[in-house]
């Protein structure tokens, strides 16, 4: 029987400190410290004792001194190869339970180029892409401008550019490939709309909220003035910017169509408790998988929180939900 009250960590990104020995940097640190307070304060709500700490190499004392019983991930890692596998692979080692997806899952899901490929075997529609891990690889190809160029791990939004020439492609992958010393991801530019759909284990199995849609724009350069009502820079490597949000207005057969895509995704990722899978819809109703969020932002003014609503889920709720089906399946 579980006790009513658990010792809880919330555990966010730690740093280059929180290493031993510094080393090769596949995805930018972000520390998604608002992310854990806004959970850990809900859980708190509920009874339970909550401690937030950085993940890193004191994290096994920490949750040994606090006699943790379950965790709450919101890091991606902090330095190595598929990072976001690392925490999960410590609370499994451990013999912690926790609400993340599985090492193997995390870091399938972080990567971008892995998962379109585990969509195209779904036959779900994907940007065509390449992976370039050498800059002569793009004196070798025959591209069509314009394309997207991004790293091939961390968040969704992280060193993405918009490129038209072989120049500009050359010049952000050699950036993109010397920053993170790890292969970048070369797709074809989709016309259409960003529309995202935020999906929440339930008891009764998976529930996909309403998608939601998100202006976004391109700009030139980190100091091109942003247009107006654009006011939301993702990431400072990032030349793309965000607008409004709001619920898709979509026909019912796409967001149909959308949902029941995104089940069938994570069903075969694995993935755990939550996710936010990002698309691009075409004028003509045709949706290309973007990116798949396997700890997407949990704050009540995030994405995620912002469908809850409007599926009629508060944020505590909303915690609590996901919390209670964690532990129902552990």
């Amino acid at each position: 029987m579980r006790p009513e009250s658990l010792n809880i960590a919330v555990i966010y990104a730690g740093d280059r400190p929180d290493v031993l020995y510094p080393g090769v940097r596949t995805r930018e640190w972000e520390p998604y410290l608002n992310n854990a307070r806004c959970i850990a304060e809900a859980l708190e709500k509920s009874g339970h004792r909550v401690f937030q700490f950085q993940d890193g190499r004191e994290v096994i004392q920490k949750l040994t001194e606090h006699e943790i019983s379950f965790a709450w991930i919101c890091s991606g890692g902090i330095q190595g190869r598929d990072s976001a596998a690392h925490l999960p692979s410590i609370l499994e080692m451990l013999g912690i339970e926790y609400i993340g997806s599985s090492p193997l899952a995390a870091a399938l899901a972080d990567n971008k180029f892995f998962t379109k490929l585990i969509a195209g075997q779904l036959q779900i529609n994907v940007p065509k892409g390449n992976l370039v891990s050498h800059l002569s690889a793009i004196e070798k190809k025959d591209f069509q401008f314009p394309l997207i160029v991004k790293p091939v791990s961390g968040l969704c939004s992280i060193g993405i550019r918009k490129v038209s020439s072989v120049e500009e492609l050359r010049m952000h992958a050699s950036f993109l490939l010397e920053t993170y010393d790890s292969p970048v991801l070369v797709e074809e530019y989709i016309e259409g709309r960003d529309v995202t759909v935020p999906i929440l284990r339930t008891s009764s199995g998976w529930k996909a909220l309403p998608p939601i849609e998100r202006d976004t724009a391109w700009i030139e350069t980190p100091e091109s003035p942003v247009p107006e009502g654009f006011n939301i820079r993702l990431h400072s490597k990032s030349l793309m910017v965000e607008g409004n949000r709001r619920q898709a207005n979509l026909a019912p057969e796409a967001i149909k169509y959308l949902c029941e895509q995104t089940v069938r995704l994570v069903n075969a990722l694995d993935l755990k408790n939550f996710a936010r899978i990002d698309y691009r819809v075409t004028d003509d109703g045709k949706a290309y998988l973007l990116e798949i969020n396997h700890k997407p932002d949990l704050t009540p003014y995030g994405i995620f929180g912002f469908a809850a609503e409007r599926a009629g889920i508060g944020y505590n709720d909303l915690i609590q939900e996901i919390l209670a089906c964690a532990l129902g399946d552990s």
